[in-house]
């Protein structure tokens, strides 16, 4: 099983018709999808500027990265936009319920959060919690992040989330101590060498590589080697960038993985998180 694990519904992805296409092409089962600020965007970005940058400093060049988000999101009014997007992705479920999982995003400071995700669960009976600190500013030492952390582990749904400077990464690892039943996706391998040096127990972490334009093959392998494949989760990150979900399968495929190796990473760790 290959599953597409991290996506939004935007540019390649923003129609169903087209995501089944790709999703045949790859020979991909499943893609999880989140929304996305750029509502009804047809456009894929290109991210290939940035891929020299990442590839000479693949630790430190995504925090660099993460700001320019942050930057361009302020502008644009990206968290208003939020619900909009989760709405959109479950009306893309209902024609591809089969093909599609959404992720439910979620933005911590709202006021009565809690109330508001049980609401949407059962309108929208999402399979995951989507995080990003580069769009809603969020504290991970916050009480609310106790209360998204204990509600994902009742439901046994993981959370994803990108996490936006260095000091973010140092207050998740705190946050994963505290809530070691429940089930947390690092975005991008950001703040892999913390992770590293931190020693954690890793028994409830998954680190996702998409998307191939800012996680090169160089980071990829020390994730590998120090938690192992089975912690390791593949995405295209669609629309930020152009071929990506092929582009990032091809990645697996490249780096002399064992074939029990390349099937956990393409597809069955997900499909266990996801408990398909």
């Amino acid at each position: 099983m290959i599953i597409d694990g991290h996506a939004h519904a935007a540019g390649d992805f923003l129609k169903t018709n087209n995501i089944i296409k790709i999703l045949d092409e790859n020979n991909v089962d499943y893609v999880v999808l989140a929304g996305t600020p750029q509502i009804n965007c047809e456009k894929n970005y290109d991210l290939s500027f940035f891929s020299k940058f990442i590839e000479k400093y693949p630790e430190n060049f995504i925090y660099i990265l993460n700001n320019i988000i942050k930057t361009v999101n302020f502008f644009n009014r990206s968290s208003t936009k939020i619900d909009l997007g989760n709405e959109y992705v479950y009306n893309l479920v209902k024609q591809q319920p089969d093909r599609i999982i959404q992720f439910y995003w979620v933005n911590p400071c709202e006021k009565n959060i809690i109330d508001k995700i049980n609401v949407n669960y059962k309108n929208y009976n999402f399979k995951g919690i989507k995080l990003h600190q580069c769009i809603n500013k969020f504290d991970l030492k916050e009480g609310y992040m106790n209360e998204i952390s204990e509600w994902a582990r009742e439901k046994e749904m993981p959370i994803f989330i990108h996490l936006c400077t260095k000091k973010d990464t140092f207050d998740m690892v705190e946050l994963i101590k505290k809530h070691t039943n429940t089930k947390f996706i690092i975005a991008h391998l950001i703040g892999l060498q913390v992770f590293i040096n931190s020693q954690i127990d890793i028994s409830n972490i998954y680190f996702d590589i998409s998307c191939p334009q800012i996680v090169p093959k160089n980071k990829i392998v020390p994730a590998i080697e120090k938690f192992g494949a089975e912690k390791i989760i593949m995405g295209s990150d669609t629309p930020n960038g152009r071929e990506n979900l092929k582009n990032a399968i091809t990645n697996i495929q490249e780096l002399g993985l064992s074939d029990i190796q390349k099937e956990l990473i393409l597809g069955k760790n997900m499909q266990k998180l996801l408990r398909i």
